[in-house]
């Protein structure tokens, strides 16, 4: 007897008696019914007696002979043969009744083992003083493993349920289902850490699905992530695609991908020949960004603008221009009640009269049949003015019918050829878009103070939008 069965608990013990018992029952049941068999077997010898005794009607016509005197000695050993076999019988039908009931085999099996049962599960498979039978209501099962010892972690050095390994290219276990799940996991206990199904590889996935048509990999949850990724010097959650989004998320009344960092980026966006970030709304806000203390968005590199551009604050249009001291001014743009274009150049007089042509590719875009000239006399004159404008110059003259022949500058402004311009327009800007509801599900290792920010009402008001700062140049 091994360890094995010396340290069989007092669960094997009882079932090893009722399965005895049992058998008991069976054999004494079957004994009654040997009892009856004798009975019928003693009258069936009475009456062969009878047909052979010299007393028999038939004795003269059928004389036995010697070599059929010892016919009524044949009954009693084929009564023994047949007691035998109804033993036999008996005696395996006891252990066909046996083995048909719930049973712990040797932990040992060299070969195919085939089991059926008339319970909800056809094989229990435990360590010693190990099996646990659950709750399984209606549901029933092939086989149940189970362990109570306890580990740090799953593997080949803990105990397990079930285990299955393959040296070569196999799997070590393999679930297959027509309808519903090939493997189903679940975890009962609040043990941090735990999980429904665990997987862990050196250099390869720890755990990998693969479909056709659907989802590789589905993760759902009520109030919790329906997916999460971590990791301590990689990626917490990578997703690649040949045709479509790598990482793609949405949601009904939320924001479909949430990334928050401490100290780094939030959201990172890189391509090496597309675009790194891309936002599309069909009826709200592409791309919005906001900061209460910082600077809402910033662009290191040239800005193109499909569209109106309309900026809010005291000095909205500024540029931040180097000088050669080394530092840099801030220098404003001129703000107009209407949309003017305006075009600079010079002329000169020849006896009090200059003409000039305007430059076609400025015509293209003005309306060229009222624009506004402001002249300027590079010499002394009685003064200069326009005598007459076409769409594409003007004509020069001195005042008084002066002769001087000197040189001047104009400057025109003219408005745009195309899009009204209303002379101060009331603007009225929109609000800021909702703030993304973050506090339903906590985010992964971000604090409250970050989480807990709100945009504001309206525009806001501080260094960004105020004076210029002066502290470059010591002002």
């Amino acid at each position: 007897m091994d360890e094995r069965e010396r340290a069989g608990d007092g669960s094997t013990g009882d079932d090893l008696h009722a399965s005895v018992a049992a058998l008991a029952a069976r054999l004494e049941e079957q004994a009654a019914f040997i009892v009856t068999l004798q009975g019928e077997l003693t009258a069936q010898r009475d009456q062969i007696g009878r047909l052979a005794s010299p007393a028999s009607g038939n004795q003269q016509a059928h004389a036995p002979g010697p070599a059929t005197s010892a016919r009524p000695l044949s009954a009693p050993r084929n009564r023994r043969a047949m007691l035998a076999r109804l033993i036999g019988i008996t005696v395996a039908g006891g252990l066909a009744a046996l083995l048909q009931k719930p049973r712990r085999a040797d932990a040992t099996i060299m070969g195919t083992l085939f089991t059926t049962s008339s319970a909800n599960f056809g094989l229990t498979a435990a360590p010693a003083n190990a099996l646990v039978i659950p709750v399984l209501g209606t549901t029933t099962h092939g086989v149940i493993g189970n362990s109570s010892a306890t580990g740090t972690g799953p593997g080949a050095d803990y105990s397990s349920g079930v285990f299955g390994t393959d040296p070569g290219l196999g799997v070590g276990v393999q679930g297959i289902s027509t309808n519903l799940y090939g493997v189903y996991g679940k975890v009962t206990g609040t043990v941090a850490g735990s999980a429904g199904v665990y997987g862990t590889a050196v250099g390869n996935p720890g755990v990998k699905g693969i479909s056709t048509s659907g989802p590789g990999v589905f993760g759902t949850s009520t109030t919790a992530y329906g997916v999460q990724g971590a990791s301590q010097n990689a990626y917490g959650v990578s997703g690649n695609s040949t045709t479509q989004a790598g990482v793609w998320g949405s949601s009904n009344s939320n924001v479909g991908v949430l990334g928050t960092s401490t100290s780094g980026v939030g959201v990172n966006g890189v391509s090496t020949s597309s675009n790194g970030v891309h936002g599309l709304s069909t009826t709200g806000i592409g791309v919005y960004g906001s900061s209460p203390s910082g600077l809402a968005g910033r662009f290191d590199g040239n800005v193109v603008i499909q569209g109106d551009l309309t900026v809010s604050g005291n000095f909205p249009h500024s540029a931040a221009v180097p000088s050669s001291d080394g530092t840099l001014r801030r220098l404003y743009s001129f703000e107009g009640t209407e949309a003017y274009y305006e075009d600079l150049g010079q002329g000169s007089l020849v006896n009090g009269v200059g003409l000039v042509t305007l430059d076609p590719a400025f015509v293209a875009l003005v309306r060229a049949d009222v624009y506004q000239v402001f002249l300027t006399a590079y010499g002394d004159s009685r003064g200069l003015y326009v005598s007459q404008q076409t769409s594409s110059g003007f004509e020069v003259r001195e005042v008084q019918g002066g002769t001087s022949s000197i040189g001047f500058g104009y400057r025109v402004l003219a408005r745009p050829q195309h899009g009204a311009s209303p002379r101060l327009e009331r603007v009225t800007l929109a609000p800021p878009p909702a703030q993304p509801k973050l506090d339903r599900i906590e985010p992964l290792d971000v604090p409250a103070t970050l989480r807990d920010l709100r945009h504001h009402d309206g525009p806001t008001q501080g260094p960004a939008f105020g004076e210029p700062s002066h502290q470059q140049d010591g002002r």
